[in-house]
């Protein structure tokens, strides 16, 4: 009798809070990206818990993505954000407003949402100056 073990992909990762995630490299240079969908309705687990462990996953997932080394020419690492309570639903959003989604869609009382987080790198625009340049100071008077 031969026994065969059966794995998912590498890249698929099954936890055991019920969060199915694929990480995957982008190959079209746009760096590092995450989708996750976060089931929040589990039996056995404190619906409160798993919305601070989702909270978690995507502060972990910045804090780490913004401590890797920057490469030649990039300022800093932008992040493209979407949002929705499934993958089809999901639209682009800014970050700031990322986990204020995640807790309007909890008091909505959804059973679970997506995200999804793109890491690509950001370059610095300088603003204009006004008209004359820094400004002066007044002539003083005697």
């Amino acid at each position: 009798m031969i026994c065969v073990q059966v794995r998912p992909p590498p890249d698929f990762i099954e936890t055991q809070t019920g969060v199915s995630s694929r990480l995957a490299a982008s190959n079209n240079n746009n760096g590092n990206r995450v989708r996750k969908t976060y089931l929040l309705n589990i039996d056995g687990k404190n619906r409160d818990r798993l919305l601070e462990a989702a909270k978690h996953d995507i502060r972990k997932y910045i804090k780490r993505e913004r401590s890797r080394p920057l490469p030649e020419g990039v300022d800093f690492y932008d992040f493209d954000c979407h949002f929705g309570l499934s993958e089809a639903e999901a639209g682009p959003h800014h970050f700031a407003t990322l986990m204020s989604l995640v807790d309007a869609a909890v008091k909505d009382g959804c059973d679970q949402f997506y995200v999804q987080i793109v890491t690509r790198p950001g370059h610095r625009i300088a603003k204009p100056q006004a008209d004359g340049g820094p400004a002066s100071l007044p002539d003083e008077v005697d």
